[in-house]
């Protein structure tokens, strides 16, 4: 029971240890990946598990391209100041 309690203990910090947000990049020829998917509004990393949801076809482009797109930084890949999901309701007036 114990050895089962440390394997699992050990996997869980393994993975959650082995993917860390990334600063947004300042550089606007720094590549990152986006999708041309209908509902794709973000630019990801080169190791964004958000990929993986793509419907459309993925294209590396620089980071200037993507803001010209009116592409927004992918929250699962980089590091956001947002404080939580923006909602249909947040533009709702009381």
């Amino acid at each position: 029971m114990k050895s089962k309690f440390l394997i699992l203990l050990t996997c869980f910090l393994l993975l959650s240890c082995g993917y860390s947000k990334q600063p947004i990049p300042t550089d606007d020829n720094a590549t990152v990946l986006i999708c041309t998917g209908l509902h794709s509004h973000r630019y990801h990393s080169h190791f964004c598990r958000g990929m993986k949801a793509c419907k459309g076809e993925t294209r590396e482009v620089t980071l200037s391209e993507a803001k010209e797109m009116g592409l927004t930084p992918c929250g699962y890949c980089y590091k956001t100041n947002r404080k939580h999901k923006a909602s249909y309701y947040d533009d709702w007036d009381d």
